[in-house]
């Protein structure tokens, strides 16, 4: 509906035109940017900015200005579209600087606030923007059992005053909301403000105790990926002393190369689904279900195919860590092992780890595994064995790689941190054999 008005307004405006362009800023939820991709919405075609951050803003700029200066004035742009914050990296775009971006070049700014919520970030007494579209299924409702949406336009914009009375022009109240839905909404939405509350409490804390966990890789929510920006925007009403503001309830973390996803997915105790604010805790892994065949693009924006989202729920914190706690424990691998100047690389699931510059001379080393000869930084290991051979006897070999590019591989197909463990030397390796061993028979456990 909001997509259909900003485009009314560009054809009202300029009725030669075939709606202006669309323009999705930041790496969104799957659907929104397919839907602005869709012709009958947006003809004029869409422009992704998929990182929103401010070399994007500095493009979108550029980009807005030429074709102004191409077009006698006009950019063509008659809609917007962003997350606040965004699903999955719980990324803040820069509002105060595409407000004025809006202001200057006439489009809509359309904001999804389903995410951060509007009882904890006031888009519209603040002026952002023009239009806040939010699933009233996911928080708002709490209990996963209904479908509802909605538009709110602001009326403190001169877009948003449009809007609202071209929604009444075009559209009716409750327009496809099913009267089962909306009792339902209506009274699972009772309690919304103190459930907000809640989440909010628990999901910092739990956050707070994860960031500084060594199987977490990294962690993303608002309070640590745009701090300054979320604050910015975050209520200091209370909404009349019934709720306190806080960053929401989701966060998406990447565990590091010690800890097995699949097992960790598999044993951590929560329910499974793509969905988010519901009463109990949800574990999504995000990019497998939203992008399973296109990795390569959600990858091109930071969204590792290994990333799994959390929307917690009203569940105790100490529950929740313990929780974590045992799907930690369940699904490590071995130690954590020590790296030196180590550069980080996305991986895939629970096959990667990382890549290592060739800082330290080539180590020469033996142990369980067999003789390998110069294992270090930026090494090269390929297997020797075939398919029939017992694990006992597996035999791996290591030839020297030429350029700080080449990733250390382990031969049986998991990718493992072999520059460390040639840092070690040969005695660090004979002491710690058994442990090599055990690592390398789990390796092949897992790919048999």
């Amino acid at each position: 509906a909001a997509l259909r008005s900003a485009r009314r307004r560009e054809l009202e405006n300029k009725p030669c035109s075939k709606g202006g362009t669309a323009i999705v800023y930041g790496f969104p939820y799957l659907d929104t940017l397919k839907m602005c991709t869709r012709p009958e919405l947006v003809p004029d075609g869409v422009e992704f900015f998929g990182h929103g951050d401010a070399s994007d803003l500095q493009n979108f700029e550029q980009m807005l200005r030429q074709r102004a200066a191409e077009n006698n004035g006009d950019a063509g742009v008659s809609v917007l579209m962003t997350e606040y914050p965004s699903n999955p990296l719980l990324m803040c775009p820069n509002l105060q600087k595409l407000r004025e971006l809006a202001d200057e070049f006439d489009f809509a700014l359309l904001v999804d606030d389903t995410i951060g919520n509007f009882a904890n970030v006031d888009l519209i007494n603040s002026g952002l923007a023009d239009a806040l579209c939010t699933s009233l299924t996911k928080l708002f409702n709490g209990r996963g059992d209904a479908m509802a949406g909605s538009v709110v336009t602001n009326p403190n914009t001169k877009i948003g005053q449009w809007m609202q009375k071209d929604l009444e022009a075009n559209h009716t109240n409750h327009e496809g909301l099913w009267a089962g839905d909306a009792i339902a909404v209506y009274t699972n939405s009772q309690d919304f403000l103190e459930r907000s509350s809640k989440i909010n409490e628990t999901t910092e804390a739990l956050a707070d105790w994860l960031k500084d966990r060594e199987e977490v890789a990294a962690i993303y929510y608002p309070k640590y990926t745009c701090p300054d920006g979320y604050n910015s925007v975050v209520r200091t009403d209370g909404c009349g002393g019934k709720h306190t503001a806080g960053y929401g309830g989701l966060f998406s973390i990447v565990l590091d190369h010690h800890v097995c996803d699949r097992s960790f997915y598999d044993k951590i105790n929560l329910s499974k689904g793509p969905s988010l604010g519901t009463n109990f805790s949800l574990a999504c892994p995000y990019t497998l279900l939203a992008h399973y065949h296109e990795l390569d693009f959600a990858m091109t924006y930071g969204v590792q195919p290994n990333l799994i989202r959390f929307a917690i729920g009203l569940e105790d914190l100490d529950d929740m860590k313990d929780k974590f706690e045992f799907a930690f424990k369940a699904s490590r691998m071995h130690p954590k092992l020590p790296v030196v100047n180590s550069t980080s690389q996305a991986r895939g699931y629970c096959t990667m780890a990382k890549s290592m510059p060739m800082s330290m001379p080539i180590q020469t080393c033996s142990g369980l595994l067999g003789s390998a000869s110069s294992i270090g930084f930026g090494t090269r290991v390929s297997s020797l064995v075939p398919g029939k051979r017992t694990i006992s006897t597996a035999i791996a070999t290591a030839t020297t790689a030429s350029s700080p590019t080449n990733n250390g591989y382990y031969g049986i197909g998991n990718r493992m941190e072999w520059s460390s463990l040639g840092a070690m030397g040969r005695t660090h390796l004979q002491r710690n054999a058994k442990l090599v061993a055990r690592v390398a028979a789990s390796a092949v456990l897992r790919r048999v």
